[in-house]
Formats: structure tokens, sequence, C-alpha cells
């Protein structure tokens, strides 16, 4: 089948009511339309032809981005071990020793000495009386979890009650009455 002209189109195109300006845009329009039947379209044609990326190429990306996140992971994880209840990073300090301690149950001690160490420095900073209860509630299930989970009556025990009683001297009014209270109900042999 024979192509028409792009001058014998833009006759026809105008010979039908369309403006000169119509009728070249058109007429190009066709010529372009009649080359990708035929082969491969010209740049000059205003079509632009891409070459396939192939999936290969976008597989580096992702695996530089997949281990710039995860280092980004373990960074915020490691910067989240030295936050203190109230701080920003604390909830991932817990998620962290949450993981941790699916992995190793006998992490519980570690839990229950950073509790009591979180106590002390929450009264020794005047943290809020709203943190110290809560930190003091943490700590009293981790304390007596352990107790379940060892049997016996370990340092660790006597390491957080000095770290109570340092924080029970130093507190006032409410923040000490819960510190004396968590002391006293937690059973004889843990303190």
């Amino acid at each position: 089948m024979k192509q028409p002209s792009s001058s014998k189109l833009k006759q026809e195109l105008r010979d039908a009511g369309a403006a000169p300006g119509d009728a070249t845009k058109l007429s190009q329009f066709a010529t372009g339309l009649t080359r990708l039947q035929t082969g491969t379209p010209k740049l000059s044609d205003g079509i632009r032809w891409r070459p396939r990326r192939r999936v290969w190429s976008v597989l580096p990306a992702v695996a530089l981005a997949g281990a710039g996140g995860l280092l980004a992971g373990l960074l915020l994880v490691a910067l989240a071990q030295t936050s203190f209840p109230g701080s920003l990073l604390y909830p991932v300090k817990r998620a962290s020793e949450a993981v941790a301690l699916q992995t190793q149950p006998d992490y519980r001690g570690v839990l229950m000495m950073r509790r009591a160490q979180e106590v002390r420095e929450l009264v020794s900073r005047n943290g809020s009386s709203d943190l110290v209860a809560t930190t003091l509630h943490d700590y009293a299930t981790d304390a007596i979890a352990y107790k379940a989970q060892t049997g016996q009556n370990y340092a660790a025990f006597r390491y957080c009650q000095a770290n109570l009683q340092q924080a029970e001297s130093q507190a006032r009014g409410k923040e000490r009455q819960q510190i004396a209270g968590t002391l006293a109900a937690l059973p004889a042999d843990i303190n």
C-alpha cells in the first residue's frame, strides 16, 4: 500500500477545512505513524525512543538502599541504648530489648538492672513522677520474672536494691513512697 506524501496530505487536510498550521502538524504526525509501521522512529519525528531497561540495572540500587536502611536502623538502635524514659529514642531501646529478650531469655537480669539504674537516674534528674512510677513498675515486673526464671538470689538483685535505695534517699514525697513501696512489695529474698 502506497503512503501519501506529506505535501499531498497537507493539501487534503486544508481542503477538508483544517487551518494551515494544523494541517502541517497533522501531516507530520501521520508521517511519524507510518514510520512506526515500517521501522524504527527517528528522533527528528518528535518521538523519543527509549530502549528497555533491564531489571538487573535496578538491583544494585535496591541492594544499596536496603543496606543503607539496615545500617541506619542499626545506628538508631545503638544510639537508643543510652536513652532514658521520656526521651525520643526510649521506645526504640525498649523494642530492641524485647527482641534481645526473645532471643536470649537470660537477658532479663540485665533489663532488671537497667530499670533500677533508670529509676535512680530519673530521681537524680528530677524526672516526672509518672516516669518514675512507670519505670518502677517495669523494674518490678522484670524482677519477679527474673526471680521466677532463675529461682535463686543473684548479685543482680543486690545491685538493683542498692540503686533503688539510693534513689529512695534522693527522692521526695510521692516518688519516695513509690520506691519504698516497690522495694517492700517484692519478695523478701529478692531484696
